[in-house]
């Protein structure tokens, strides 16, 4: 989408430096489209200052790159899955529209972003030019993105598509998945919302692990681990064993992703296989520094200084999870 927007090789977008363009996709904007990235800084909210974005607009001046694009990224990826607000697009559009710039909307996550607005995605997507999405993700469907634009945009995306190699040949089987994600998941995601804030807020309880309950705003859950191991990888790979998977995402940070097929059972699931962990992590190091055995976890009889409230006999995650799965409470 960038390419299609940025024709002219010297062309310069406006991004954030935590956006999933800058960081995850080899520069290809440039090493593919000759496009220059304008990198400002993400706030914790995903957000860009409206007067970064202001000051970042180039003067019509030969010695400078022309400003053809802004992107945004909603929800968030590496601030781990928070929504920009509709005031804030609204800020960001009336910018874009005093200066003839496009804003195309890194939207992977868009579904996930209109169910935590409670709104349709159209309301996310009328305060930009372009959107992509992705059918995969939150939607579930095996894979497939969409890119949504004016008539004369696709035709572009069309033909750029081509020229990388991107054609696709009898996709009917691709698409009738996808046209049920669109159709069918839209309404599961307030579960997956509610699945990873009782998760975080479970994680938070045990010791040793941090986790900002607050930012929890869709279903991504990032979780501070650096006090318990020494590199993620080691967690990772204990957690995998586990049935857990999770995915590293800054020094010292776990990101965990839920979807339909994490409900509460999953979540305790998740919350043992930390406990368990951890347990042990503490276990290791009083048996380093006080020459004894390590400390091994016993979910039935767990060390009181380690414990949390947590707990896998009484399922209070289960518990807490009711409210959102008891057909019931539809309204909860």
């Amino acid at each position: 989408c960038v390419l299609c927007h940025c024709a002219s090789r010297g062309s310069e977008v406006i991004l954030g430096n935590k956006s999933h363009i800058c960081l995850y996709e080899q520069g290809g904007l440039s090493q593919i489209g000759g496009v220059h990235p304008r990198q400002l800084p993400n706030n914790s909210d995903g957000t860009i200052d409206p007067a970064d974005i202001l000051e970042a607009i180039r003067e019509d001046d030969p010695h400078y790159p022309v400003t053809r694009l802004i992107c945004l990224e909603n929800t968030h990826n590496h601030c781990g899955g928070r929504v920009l607000s509709l005031q804030y697009m609204r800020k960001i559009r009336k910018i874009s529209n005093n200066h003839g710039i496009p804003i195309h909307l890194d939207g992977a996550r868009i579904m996930n972003a209109a169910t935590h607005l409670q709104v349709s995605p159209a309301r996310i997507a009328e305060h930009v030019d372009t959107v992509s999405f992705c059918l995969s993700k939150g939607l579930g469907a095996p894979i497939g993105s969409i890119v949504v634009g004016k008539s004369d945009f696709i035709r572009r995306c069309h033909r750029m598509r081509k020229a990388l190699g991107g054609q696709l040949r009898q996709v009917g089987i691709l698409a009738a998945p996808g046209l049920i994600a669109l159709r069918d998941m839209p309404q599961e995601m307030k579960i997956d919302h509610a699945c990873a804030l009782e998760l975080g807020k479970a994680l938070n309880e045990i010791q040793g692990l941090i986790v900002d309950v607050d930012a929890i705003e869709t279903n991504m859950v990032i979780v501070d681990v650096s006090a318990v191991c020494e590199s993620t990888d080691e967690i990772i790979g204990a957690l995998e064993a586990e049935g857990v998977l999770s995915a590293a995402c800054g020094k010292g940070l776990l990101r965990l992703v839920t979807h339909h097929q994490v409900r509460w059972q999953q979540v305790e699931k998740a919350v043992s296989a930390f406990q368990a962990y951890v347990y042990g992590a503490i276990g290791e190091a009083r048996g380093e520094s006080n020459g004894t055995e390590k400390i091994a976890y016993d979910p039935e009889s767990p060390v009181a200084d380690v414990t949390c409230e947590y707990d896998p006999e009484l399922g209070s995650v289960a518990k807490r999870m009711k409210r959102y799965v008891d057909p019931g409470n539809v309204d909860a």
